[in-house]
């Protein structure tokens, strides 16, 4: 079959039809037109309120904390407080840059160091795609790896423990399933990538805020007017009676057409996994760990 025929079977006219709207609602974000509310500080206990609250409140609005309160979320989101301002610090910044270096690296640290703020520095600096394996309490993060472990396991014919004794044939069938699963989560994420450095492209300001931006909005950061195009993109690749080697060609055009992009030519494509210990952990023992471990490397 010719390499095009992935748009034919994965219907790319819905798939057109989808981002157009999502590049619609991009143009007034990406010439930073909307001004994002800001965190207003509130108690619902009197005894909390100190004498001089009114100076205190001043000072915190002065602060233009982002607000997401759009998720029922009361806290401050301090994680992403002055979001993008490490590459104005040299020692910040070559923390960032000594974590992306090109190749693959493992951070481990105590929970609460800044490990994800690292990480959201970093793709603030670089084009990249963010993923999590759990969403905190801000509920910043895309829920599509977590739901699509999720979904692995209560799938009738996915294994979920692996024993020496085991059907090899399973196994494989096993990795062939998470394949699937997680190759239509990078389709999506490539798909709407490429949309977005279409808009960014035609923006009458060309902004270096455009990476900060792309991050956001893998954050599900909660831009006025915004509606995301993941999960109804995921629903309909995923409807589709498709073969694995089209979303496996489907990856690797728009890849392609990604990289030659003004915008991403000659630059590295970082992937970031925040809570990759719960993903390791989750469906442990669905596979033995050297075939996990061929798998992601065949994957990379």
């Amino acid at each position: 079959m010719p390499d095009s025929s992935w748009h034919i079977q994965l219907d790319t006219p819905k798939i057109d039809e989808i981002l157009r709207r999502f590049i619609g609602s991009l143009s007034g974000i990406l010439e930073e037109k909307n001004d994002s509310p800001a965190w207003e500080p509130t108690s619902d206990d009197d005894d909390d309120i100190p004498e001089d609250s009114d100076g205190i409140i001043d000072h915190i609005r002065s602060l233009r904390i982002p607000s997401l309160s759009s998720r029922f979320v009361d806290e401050p989101p301090m994680t992403i407080y002055r979001l993008g301002t490490f590459s104005e610090q040299p020692n910040l910044k070559l923390r960032v840059e000594n974590l992306f270096n090109g190749k693959d690296t493992f951070l481990v640290n105590a929970s609460g160091t800044g490990k994800t703020r690292l990480l959201y520095e970093g793709l603030c600096m670089h084009w990249g795609f963010y993923f999590t394996s759990a969403i905190d309490s801000m509920r910043l993060g895309f829920e599509d790896l977590d739901g699509a472990i999720k979904k692995l396991g209560r799938r009738g014919e996915f294994n979920t423990v692996f024993s020496p004794t085991s059907n090899p044939e399973a196994t494989k069938h096993n990795l062939r399933l998470a394949h699937r699963q997680f190759s239509t989560i990078l389709l999506v994420r490539l798909l709407v990538f490429k949309a977005f450095l279409t808009a960014a492209a035609a923006a009458s300001c060309q902004s270096d805020k455009h990476k900060e931006i792309w991050l956001k909005l893998q954050l599900v950061f909660p831009f006025p007017g915004m509606r995301l195009p993941f999960t109804e993109l995921s629903k309909h690749i995923e409807s589709r009676d498709i073969g694995d080697h089209v979303i496996d060609d489907a990856i690797s055009e728009v890849l392609s057409e990604i990289c030659a992009s003004r915008d991403t030519h000659g630059q590295r494509l970082f992937i970031a996994l925040d809570e990759a210990n719960v993903a390791s952990h989750s469906l442990n023992r669905a596979a033995p760990q050297k075939l996990s471990l061929h798998f992601c490397r065949r994957r990379n």
